[in-house]
């Protein structure tokens, strides 16, 4: 693998080499204090050892051992063990020969006697006999030159082959020490230089310099001590300790198999550091060698070398401490020196020249057979000498099939190991083989071979399936699902893209658009996958030097390819289709054509998205690039709303610099579509939170950006519907965690968002990995189906007759051609590519588009047009594909897949290779049957799934293999048996009955099993066998071991579930703890169903229930003696202003509960059973609650019963439970003045009681009082005021008026068991709440059966609260708890909700979605629209159109005109014409006509109409109205977005976009504005021209506007006198006299009047000017300014009148 920085950046490695160095000192220091023993160590004495030198043979023990095993929790290993005599004969002073010989070969799985780095003696291993073909390939010599203690060019004999030449370079590389510091970068020569070449000095020397060993070319750290008091002989002994940076690598030789994950984004900001893959951050290796030199730098020789390298392999940052480890050790000891050996080795007859970089040529081979398989080995491949490979196939497939035969058990978790191992060895055949296999295979084995060949997802697989495929010789469904699981492919190549891509353009393919989507989605992910893997592995695999990867011709004939595709495609779906292919390949030859397509504005906007969306696997590749295609389509205000946000998004996924941040705050700042805005800041913020290291730089910029935004709450709260949430799950102590990640992307022109995605990105193990999972959903016009459901299953009940609907009818049209309007969605429509409605469902895994499920007119099912587009009832028998589900056939699958799979393969010293591999099989098997029945369904279906996370590290080579693994998995088989009835007409009821398994059934599984094996090699397959294993023993864990023998369920229904098997707990409840118990120990746990006698046959629950009956009988609050045990005392350390005492609560109560309307009552009723059936005792449990709720659900009072045989340990009796609850809710006002000035007339409080008593006798009772009221404190009242100055928000009072202080009172009388539950509560409680909590012990208390509390939010911030608790034993007081979001419960300013009499109009009220619409006002000076606009415009004697849907059909109008004085009146055109105006001889009296008939207020209900507060509401599904007499407030469905003609504006959040007249032209003109929606009859023309003539037509600052929702009646105040004070350079003047002036937060009316004030001035320098100034910050009025001399006079304009902004 190359790298990607190269050798000599080594600044920003300064951490990482000072941990090097520091760990090199500690060896060099010991070192330095070696026995004289241990020098002795194999010879008599070391100094006559003499230098390397020509004509003498050195001879060396050669030990190597790997020791595998889990760290830290056992000693238990599994061991390979190699030992030899090693033969090295100096040809000349450069040319060396090697032999090895006395070859012996061990392997171990035991407990070890010593440390892992530590060499065991060969006796305490098993030795292994050699093949003599695999000894002679030990024996073969080799020649190398040996330069400066340098390897510099190895000759291996030409018949060696690669794993044996790989054990020989491991003895080679303890030989290579580089005394003269040769290579050194120039910064570090001079400093050598300066050195004393005599070593006279002791001082240890160091330098880095870069070096090619077994395992890569890296920088390596020597230290060079000089041995003190050692030398004899006049002969130096050196200690040279050397360590390998691994971060700094130009090449490494590992091989990795499988998609790489995503590198990490880079910036100008950031440091260019090494970037490591997913596979290196999960393998940590480590590697220190320790030489023992004889000699000086220039002659030397060698007598002992040590190598000590650590691997280790974790998933998880959770495994941090407990990782698979892989600990290898060599030892290369002198133990001989002959001096002209009689015999000198010999030569090799034939040589290869090679470096000592350890050779991956084998697994170069293994991988490119994968890649190409037999076009590129036709003849011999890699594994052409495994025997019975078809045998040991179906050995295979019958174990695993035999593991998944017993439904009893279901499928085992043993499957799913064997799934791999079938897999590993069909990626091992050439077509020919595979085509014998699948041709021999049955019925049963061929769902499981088929789904292993598309898991082994070779190239000579992939060719198996694609002819089965072409030939129709695979059903659609299996073929599919083959198609897809071959991304994650082990090996990807352009070759098996070429064979897919072939495929899609098949006929055969062609003639199932399912099949074809999958296809060509799969052969996108494998194109990039190929690139991808081919750039960052072109060590690997390159089979030439010069070999190109990911060559431009293959791209460039994928691309065209699809660019063929488009061309020819004709719809929106075909197209969306191509570009998410392009999209999964990540090609950077895409970005032109991509380009064209996002930037031309007459293609689709769901194909453009789909464009933008097609460049994000380029992000961090091309970041900058893909910001100068989105930025200008996101800045163009011109863009549609949904194309600007999808490149925001993108754009923000590739780090932008600052410049390109700052023009994202520029539109932050300044835009006017409130979409944009809402989502620009939502994206902004949740980037500047982001606790990813690699975000964080990019956050501390964003964080002042959204600083500058400003958006203060108030503009948050009007913020619409499109917004992006970044949620992190997160673990700082770990670093790693999930984020939850929600978009959505609304236009102006629909109701419904244009895009809702729900996705997942993990951070784990140190790597990002951006949408992990991705679920979206993106529509263009699918609010046409919406409303054909809405007409077809809600449409309006109304009593009009078919007279009346004929009326409305007319009028609608005729206000249409008066005004002639144009339907807007059909003249926008006009010049569209694509008109009709169309969406699709798309799921993402790995940032790779997975599936894709089309919404469009065309594609559904001939039975769902039926129902969407002709508007006919569904029908269950209508429906496709439940039929042939559910006519009484049998239903079988069974499938395999593998979720994740990794496999690596990296070099060690021992010259053994190590096998990384994680991988999550699974697999599925699932039967069934059902059919229709008369009113329901009959299903039978069992589900059996197995599924496993495997992880294994395995020392791999020919003659024996050793290693660990852990598995962990999950079984499920839970067989479903039963029926759903639906029955009733007006009393609807459900009934389920489940049949109950007659036969014994494990249900859940939970197995996890680290063990450690050694695998020894088969002669006769060719094939290591199966391993033999032990199980780890996690050493820490061993006392908490528990077993498992329950059972539950046999009491209470007679269903006996047996939990049994063992398993470790966690030492405590943390992340890690939990982790360690259950991944590093052995667990097994199953949940199992075992039948007896008692067992019964069927388990039924019926549901039955009622809603909306209309209740009849009279039913007023009964809340006697409500405030009796609420205690006092728990409130006097608030000091709460304008409290009363409990007394003065009840007596205001009782006052509420005389002044309460019965209004209309209506009865709410569920009645659920559950009982069993059969066996020997039937048991049954009944659940009964009946509600009365008044119309607006202000009070309601339910009666809640349960009933249930005994069931429990101990009971004898039937149980039950009665519980009574009343709710009483506070009435809201429509503004502050209001809620003030009827706070004595209005329930002001939240009151709640709950009575309950259960128990075989009725014994436990709680009775359960709740009081919720507003209150502040004079601190608050204060902060209100200070937070309303400081935001200049005036509508403070209203946010802070909601219900802030519960009292809580509690009696009662448990069992102790009971209470034991609740004190534990409260433990916890308080444990969560630990700093900040302080508990008072309480003795002596009277009331031993009552606990009170206190709850006190916050009312400014409402992100706090403080909870006092008085129990019988203590008095706890918890003071500010956080709380995740604002909580402002019971609102006391709102509009009143609407009288709900239906579940139908409940629903039609949410379907509508009028409750979250913007509001117009219409006041007859000015009109505030939709969008919050507010221009000045009268009301005439003219009808004026306020709002009406702008369609040729339309549905409703709402028209105002003037009648007298500043009374109007208002009339409604929907199923009925509604006129409402005042009485003039009665102001608080309203007349009103339906149809053009009065009505009396008895009939209002059934037109819509209701009264509260002398505002008369006029309401259906499509619009509400309020109207006071003089002014109207109107609601609409924001279905009627971009499709409503009035007064009120365009409504389509874009402010600039307001003042469309009927025609649907723009202008500019209000008065032509205003007068294109007036109907003049010839009575009124008159009254409008002088009107309009008169009137000044301007808009109006929204801030300046009272919106007329905050002050119905609209009259103001009286203005307050002040002391006004004007400002000069010099000099600061008073007004001598008070001047009238609006108070704070109030603002003028338009009527002003003229006054000339005298004003006397002081230097501003004056001691009296800033007296003045001080005294009026607290003073409206000073006299003593009357006393000034006058200096000017000032005409100032003075209000006559005041309202609230």
């Amino acid at each position: 693998m190359t790298a990607q920085n190269g050798f000599y950046k080594r600044a920003s490695s300064s951490n990482s080499r000072m941990k090097l160095f520091i760990a090199a000192i500690l060896v060099a220091l010991a070192a330095a204090k070696l026995s004289s023993n241990e020098l002795r160590d194999g010879l008599t004495d070391p100094a006559e050892l003499p230098p390397f030198k020509a004509g003498q043979e050195y001879r060396y023990r050669f030990d190597s051992q790997i020791a595998t095993g889990i760290a830290e929790i056992s000693h238990q290993k599994a061991l390979t063990r190699v030992q030899a005599e090693a033969s090295l004969y100096f040809n000349s002073d450069r040319l060396a020969t090697l032999r090895l010989d006395n070859i012996r070969v061990g392997a171990a799985n035991a407990r070890m006697v010593q440390h892992a780095d530590r060499i065991h003696p060969f006796e305490l291993v098993e030795r292994k006999e050699i093949e003599s073909e695999q000894l002679n390939k030990l024996k073969l010599p080799l020649q190398f030159n040996y330069v400066d203690g340098l390897i510099e060019q190895i000759n291996f004999d030409v018949d060696d082959d690669v794993w044996s030449k790989n054990i020989k370079r491991s003895v080679l590389n303890l030989l290579q020490v580089n005394l003269k510091a040769r290579n050194l970068p120039e910064e570090q020569k001079n400093e050598v230089k300066s050195q004393d070449p005599s070593w006279k000095s002791l001082t240890p020397r160091m330098f880095t310099a870069p070096e090619t060993t077994i395992e890569g070319e890296c920088d390596t750290t020597y230290i060079v001590n000089k041995l003190e008091n050692v030398r004899r002989n006049d002969v130096d002994f050196f200690n040279v300790t050397k360590t390998v940076d691994f971060k700094q690598c130009k090449k490494l030789a590992d091989v990795h198999y499988g998609p790489q994950a995503q590198q990490r984004l880079t910036n100008k900001w950031q440091e260019q550091e090494p970037r490591l893959t997913e596979e290196e951050q999960k393998l940590q290796r480590s590697t220190i060698l320790r030489h023992f030199v004889v000699g000086t730098p220039e002659k030397f020789s060698i007598k002992k070398v040590e190598s000590v390298s650590q691997y280790t392999f974790k998933s998880l940052n959770a495994e941090q401490e407990t990782p698979m480890t892989s600990v290898v050790v060599n030892e290369l000891t002198c133990i001989g020196v002959s001096k002209n050996p009689s015999e000198r080795l010999s030569s090799p007859s034939e040589t290869r020249v090679e470096s000592l970089l350890y050779s991956n040529e084998f697994d170069r081979d293994v991988k490119r057979f994968y890649m190409y398989g037999d076009e590129e080995y036709p003849q011999e491949t890699p594994f052409s000498k495994i025997q019975n490979k078809q045998k040991l196939i179906f050995d295979v497939l019958r174990q695993i099939q035999k593991t998944t035969e017993d439904k009893k058990i279901g499928v085992e978790a043993e499957a799913t190991v064997l799934l791999p191992r079938l897999v590993e060895l069909l990626r091992t055949c050439s077509v020919k083989e595979l085509e014998e296999i699948t041709s021999r295979a049955d019925r049963k084995a061929e769902e499981i071979l088929l789904d292993a060949l598309s898991l082994a997802a070779t190239r000579n697989t992939i060719h198996v399936l694609a002819d089965k495929i072409l030939k129709q010789k695979i059903p659609v469904s299996k073929a599919i699902q083959s198609l897809k699981a071959l991304s994650g492919a082990p090996a990807p190549s352009d070759k098996q893209v070429q064979i897919l891509t072939r495929l899609c353009k098949s006929e055969s393919v062609k003639q199932s658009e399912s099949l074809r989507q999958s296809c060509w989605l799969t052969a996108g992910a494998l194109m990039g996958e190929f690139c991808e893997t081919s750039q960052q592995n072109s060590y690997v695999i390159n089979k030439k030097a010069n070999e190109e990867v990911c060559p431009r011709h293959v791209t460039d004939k994928f691309i065209e390819d699809l660019s063929e595709e488009y061309q020819t495609v004709s719809t929106r779906y075909e197209k969306i289709l191509i570009l998410k292919a392009l999209g999964n390949a990540g090609l950077q030859e895409t970005l032109p054509k991509l380009k064209k397509i996002i930037h031309d504005q007459k293609e689709d906007p769901l194909v453009r998205a789909q464009a933008i969306d097609s460049l994000r696997r380029l992000r961090k590749e091309i970041p900058t690039e893909i910001q100068k295609v989105l930025m200008p389509v996101f800045k163009n205000q011109q863009e549609l709303t949904e194309v600007r946000l999808h490149a925001l998004s993108l754009v923000m996924q590739t780090n932008p610099d600052n410049g390109v941040l700052d023009q994202v705050a520029f539109v932050l700042l300044r835009e006017r579509s409130k979409n944009v805005k809402s989502f620009v800041y939502d994206i902004t913020r949740a980037y500047a939170e982001s606790p990813i290291a690699e975000e964080q730089k990019l956050a501390q910029h964003l964080k002042a950006i959204v600083k500058l935004a400003g958006v203060d709450e108030k503009e948050e709260e009007k913020m619409r519907s499109s917004r992006a949430y970044h949620t992190p799950i997160y673990s700082n102590q770990q670093n790693e965690g999930v984020f939850l990640n929600w978009e959505s992307i609304f236009s102006s022109d629909n109701a419904f968002p244009k895009k809702v995605s729900a996705g997942l990105d993990s951070f784990l193990n140190g790597i990002f990995e951006k949408n992990t999972v991705d679920v979206s959903f993106q529509q263009e016009d699918l609010e046409r189906w919406y409303k054909k459901l809405v007409n077809t299953w809600l449409s309006t009940r109304s009593r009009s007759s078919s007279t009346s609907g004929r009326r409305s009818e007319d009028e609608l049209s005729s206000i249409f051609s008066n005004l002639d309007i144009k339907a807007r969605r059909e003249s926008e429509n006009h010049g569209r590519k694509y008109t009709t409605p169309f969406g699709f469902i798309s799921i993402r895994v790995r940032d790779i588009d997975y599936a894709v499920l089309p919404l469009e007119d065309e594609l559904l099912p001939e039975s769902l047009r039926k129902v969407i587009i002709d508007g006919e009832k569904p029908n269950l028998r209508n429906i496709d594909g439940i039929l042939s589900l559910l006519n009484g056939q049998n239903y079988q699958m069974n499938t395999a897949w593998n979720f994740y799979e990794r496999m690596t393969k990296v070099p060690t010293t021992a010259g053994i290779p190590l096998k990384l591999t994680l991988s999550v099989p699974a697999l599925v098997s699932i039967e069934g049957s059902g059919r229709l029945r008369s009113g329901g369904v009959a299903l039978k279906v069992q589900p059996s799934i197995a599924i496993s996370h495997v992880k294994k590290i395995e020392a791999w080579c020919p003659l024996v293999n050793s290693g660990a693994e852990n598995v962990v998995s999950f079984e499920f088989n839970v067989p479903l048996e039963g029926e759903v009835l639906v029955e009733g007409s007006e009393k609807k009821s459900i009934k389920l009955s489940a049949q109950v398994p007659e036969f014994e059934h494990r249900l859940l599984g939970f197995h996890s099993l680290p063990v450690t094996y050694t695998r020894d090699y088969d002669r006769e397959t060719r094939v290591h066998k199966e391993p033999q294993v032990k199980t780890i023993r996690n050493e820490r864990l061993e006392q908490r071991d528990r077993q498992l023998n329950h059972f539950i369920g046999q009491k209470t229904l007679g269903l006996p579930f047996h939990i049994n098997g063992h398993i470790h707990s966690p030492a405590k409840i943390s992340y890690i703890s939990i982790f360690d118990a259950l991944m590093t120990s052995e667990n097994h746990v199953h949940v199992e169903f075992k039948p007896t006698d008692e067992t019964p046959r069927q388990v039924q629950l019926k549901l039955e229930g009622e809603a909306f009956r209309k209740f009849e009988s009279r039913l007023r609050p009964q809340f006697n003696s409500f405030y009796d045990k609420f205690d006092e005392e728990m409130e006097k350390r608030y000091n709460f202003q304008g409290q009363e005492k409990d007394n003065q609560d009840e007596q205001n109560l009782g006052k509420v509960v005389e002044r309460y309307e019965s209004r209309k009552l209506y009865k709410h009723a569920l009645e659920a059973e559950l009982k069993t059936v059969g066996g020997r005792t039937e048991r049954s449990a009944k659940l009964e609650v009946e509600t009365i709720c008044d119309d607006r659900f202000g009070y309601c009072k339910a009666q809640v019963n349960i009933r249930r045989d005994a069931m429990l340990e101990g009971e004898e009796r039937e149980w039950k439970l009665t519980s009574t609850i009343q709710t009483l809710l506070p009435e809201p006002s429509a503004d502050y003045e209001q809620q003030q000035e009827k706070k004595d007339e209005k329930n002001q409080k939240f009151i709640c009681s709950i009575d309950s008593q259960w128990g075989t006798n009725g014994q436990q009772f709680i009775n359960l009082r709740v009081n919720g009221e507003q209150a502040k404190t004079q601190e608050w009242i204060d902060a209100e005021q200070a937070e309303a100055e400081r935001k200049k928000d005036s509508n403070i009072r209203e946010k802070t008026a909601f219900l802030n202080k519960y009292d809580i009172s509690a009696e009662y009388k448990l069992e102790s068991q009971v209470k034991n539950v609740f004190s534990r509560g409260l433990d916890y409680f308080k444990l969560l709440n630990f700093w900040n909590t302080k508990t008072e012990t309480v003795t002596g208390r009277k009331e031993n059966g009552l606990v009170t509390a206190l709850v006190v939010i916050d009312p400014i911030s409402r992100e706090h609260l403080n909870i006092s608790i008085n129990t019988p034993t203590e008095k706890v007081r918890v003071n500010t708890i956080s709380t995740p979001v604002k909580v402002a419960p019971f609102p006391l300013i709102r509009r009143q909700s609407q009288s709900i009499n239906s579940a139908h109009q409940l629903l039609s009220s949410v379907i509508s979605k009028k409750d979250s619409a913007q509001e117009c006002s219409v006041d007859g000076t000015q009109i505030r629209t939709f969008d919050e606009v507010t221009f000045k415009a009268p009301i005439t004697k003219c009808y004026t159109v306020l709002a009406k849907d702008c369609n040729r059909e339309s549905r409703f109008a709402v028209l105002m005109k003037k009648t007298n004085g500043e009374n109007k009146k208002l009339k409604v055109i929907n199923k009925n014409v509604v006129e409402v105006e005042r009485e003039s001889e009665n102001q608080n009296q309203f007349r009103i006509n339906v149809n053009g008939d009065a009505v009396e207020e008895q009939e209002w209900e059934s037109y819509g109409i209701s009264k509260l507060d002398n505002t008369i509401t006029v309401e259906s599904r499509d619009v509400t109205v309020r109207f006071n007499g003089r002014q109207a407030w109107v609601k609409i469905s924001q279905l009627y977005k971009n499709n409503q003609c009035g007064v009120c504006g365009h409504y389509d959040d874009d402010q600039e976009n307001e003042f469309v007249q009927g025609n649907n032209e723009k202008t500019s003109d209000l008065r032509q504005y205003y007068g294109s929606f007036t109907l003049k009859d010839g009575e009124c023309d008159s009254d409008f021209e002088e009107n309009t003539r008169k009137h000044k037509f301007e808009t109006v600052d929204s801030e300046e506007f009272d919106q007329g929702s905050n002050s119905e009646e609209g009259d103001g105040e009286e203005p307050i006198e002040k002391t006004q004070v004007m400002e000069y350079n010099h000099k600061i003047c008073f007004s001598m006299k008070p001047v009238r002036e609006c108070p704070r937060n109030r603002y003028p009316t338009a009527n002003k009047k003229d006054a000339k004030v005298q004003f006397g001035c002081l230097s501003r320098d004056s001691v009296q000017a800033r007296r003045l100034l001080r005294q009026l910050k607290n003073e409206n009025v000073v006299d003593e300014v009357r006393d000034l001399a006058p200096s000017f006079v000032e005409t100032i304009k003075t209000p006559t009148k005041c309202v609230e902004f």
